[in-house]
């Protein structure tokens, strides 16, 4: 897991960046061996979570974890928001 801060983007600007790099990741196939023999690809699940003025560095970065979850049991190779998810206190 790692973090991305996205200082003076927007949610909507954020998903955009986060599945920018969902397509760009997911879009190279893997290789092996002197024949370069495809293995499949590999995919990613990214959370999205916006600064709140109550925020401190563990909500925020529990909010956005929640989301990455979400993503991960939606399917995999997803992007989720605060904004895309129906849970109380987000």
């Amino acid at each position: 897991e790692f973090i991305i801060m996205l200082p003076q983007t927007d949610t909507q600007g954020a998903m955009q960046v986060a599945d920018h790099i969902r397509q760009a990741v997911s879009s190279k196939a893997l290789t092996v061996g002197k024949n370069n023999q495809s293995i499949g690809y590999v995919t990613i699940s990214l959370g999205v979570a916006q600064f709140k003025t109550d925020d401190d560095e563990e909500s925020l970065i529990e909010r956005a974890d929640r989301c990455m979850y979400a993503a991960k049991h939606s399917g995999r190779n997803t992007v989720k928001s605060e904004e895309s998810l129906d849970i109380p206190g987000m």
